[in-house]
Formats: structure tokens, sequence, C-alpha cells
């Protein structure tokens, strides 16, 4: 696999079965280069997820909650490849839940990811946020593609962080 920027990327494979969109799989591309000898086989990798506390329809307060994971890494030219196979972290991912108005429109966001983070070796930790409050958050993000999608078949969207 090789990545022609030097950005990070976040590769989700969105499935449909039974009505229902769901996250297939989802992979992460860092960009790295190493400074030893030797590259890391396993990184730090994690999803924050928001829970807005919602009374009477508005937003009152939040409470986040931080999913992380030690996940294997894949050395390709430009960075890693990180494969995300950790359930936790693909349910965080593709977290989308909202009250309901009457007219049966979407209402107050209720759960749904920030940020992902991650951290090399030793290295510092790096924040990779969704702009959640300009509803850029994974599934919204892709969700113009969902529209023609039947039960049984897949979809492919990469989303870049700056």
């Amino acid at each position: 696999m090789t990545h022609t920027n030097n950005r990070p990327t976040l590769h989700i494979t969105w499935g449909k079965a039974f009505g229902e969109i769901y996250c297939h799989h989802a992979s992460l591309f860092i960009p790295y280069v190493s400074g030893s000898l030797f590259s890391p086989d396993i990184i730090l990798v994690g999803v924050t997820v928001r829970a807005n506390n919602i009374e009477k329809g508005e937003i009152n307060g939040y409470s986040d909650k931080e999913i992380i994971n030690y996940l294997p890494c894949n050395h390709v030219e430009g960075g890693l490849h990180i494969p995300l196979n950790s359930t936790p972290i693909i349910d965080g991912i593709s977290l989308n839940s909202w009250t309901s108005l009457k007219n049966g429109e979407r209402g107050a966001h209720k759960e749904f990811p920030i940020r992902l983070i991650y951290q090399v070796g030793t290295d510092e930790v790096n924040e990779l946020p969704f702009n959640h409050s300009a509803s850029q958050t994974p599934y919204i993000l892709s969700e113009k593609h969902f529209s023609n999608i039947k039960d049984g078949e897949k979809v492919d969207v990469t989303i870049n962080f700056d």
C-alpha cells in the first residue's frame, strides 16, 4: 500500500445489512519516518467518544470517554498503516446517534466520536480531531455515499486530516 500524501488518513469501509449502515472495517495511515533502525510493530490507538447530556431537547453538558488499544501496524511507504481491528474502536468511530424530533428529523447529537489519538513508541500522543461542531464526524462525512447502497454492498470512504 502506497500513500501519496503526508497527512494522516482514515479509511472506512461501510456496509449495509438488514437496512442498517455499519462500519465493516477501518484503517488508519499515519506519516512516520523512524528515527532508529527499529520501527514499532505495535502502537497505541484510540477514539474519544462524546455523550451529550440532553434535557428537553437542549444540550446541557457532556462526558467524554476514551477507548484505547494497542494495535499492530504495517510499515508502508511514507508511514504506518494500522488496521483498526478493535471492535470498541470501530464502534466508537461509527457512532451516530441523535434525538428525534416530532417530524422525524434529527434533533440534538447524542453520541459521536470527537477525535482519534495515536502514539508511536514513547513519542507524544497525537490527536486527529473530527470537526464535530460542523457535523463532520465519520458517519456524517460518509453519509452522502449511503443513498444508493443496497443490503450486502459496501462503500469505501477516505477521510483526510489536516
